[in-house]
């Protein structure tokens, strides 16, 4: 039985997604596959997938519509694993991701886990910032406004088929959104520490760190008085031609060295 269905959304992500498949076909534990739901890139996305489709069981999927959610759903309905990781196209994982997150859903148990998120920058700011948000995020889950890791997501397929998934009618916060519907459901997210996922701060290195923590700041607020954001209250760049000058930054050669301080 496959354990893991890995799926990633993709809007022309030629940059990005070889990088990822790269670190899923390096993964020490190979029983998942991955299934990539493209949403008709017009650069050379589908091209550079498919020169991995001999080193992982991939899935490259073509779909009309771009929506995160909608893809993210797509993916789960043809996903054959016990368990769906939800992973954005420009983040990196280490070669022990799928090892390990495997052997602690095994011992914890559960239906849904959050992941340790990390900025694919050492700088001391950005390392700091991105712990705290990890400590809120993991203690959040004891209390009724519960907030999701960034960028991924673990949860049982039966589970995510049975709440609806994704809501495809959000701007965005469809993760944060995801979490509550669980949690109405009695289920509690658990926050796995040793799983960790590289966030790419491009949108931050294209738009600026003031103009960025403004619109997270704004975005919270919104979120915590509006329940949910439907609706475009700021501009909100999706998919890699966006940021097509900032290029994907290298892979630290530990998994351990990504979490200065922790």
């Amino acid at each position: 039985m496959v354990y893991f269905s890995v799926i990633i959304p993709t809007l022309n992500e030629e940059d990005c997604l070889p990088l990822l498949l790269s670190d899923l076909s390096a993964q020490k534990n190979t029983n998942f596959e991955t299934i990539v739901v493209d949403a008709n890139s017009k650069d050379k996305t589908e091209e550079k997938a498919m020169t991995y489709k001999n080193k992982l069981a991939l899935n490259f999927i073509k779909v009309r519509k771009a929506n995160l959610s909608y893809q993210r759903n797509y993916g789960a309905q043809v996903a054959i694993g016990r368990y769906l990781i939800f992973l954005d196209s420009d983040s990196r994982i280490g070669p022990d991701f799928i090892h390990t997150a495997h052997k602690i859903i095994e011992q914890k148990k559960g239906l849904a886990f959050l992941t340790y998120v990390v900025p694919d920058s050492r700088d001391i700011v950005n390392q700091s910032l991105y712990k705290i948000a990890n400590l809120v995020i993991k203690y959040s889950q004891a209390f009724s406004i519960s907030f999701s890791s960034v960028g991924s997501f673990i949860i049982d397929r039966n589970l995510f088929l049975l709440i609806g998934g994704y809501d495809t009618t959000l701007f965005i916060s469809e993760d944060h959104d995801i979490v509550k519907k669980i949690n109405r459901f009695g289920v509690r997210a658990k926050f796995l520490d040793a799983v960790i996922v590289i966030y790419n701060l491009r949108r931050e290195r294209k738009e600026g760190w003031l103009k960025t923590m403004v619109k997270l700041i704004y975005g919270l607020i919104y979120l915590l008085v509006k329940k949910e954001i439907k609706h475009k209250i700021f501009q909100y760049n999706k998919g890699g031609a966006s940021y097509k000058k900032f290029k994907p930054q290298k892979l630290r050669e530990s998994e351990n060295d990504l979490r200065i301080g922790h």
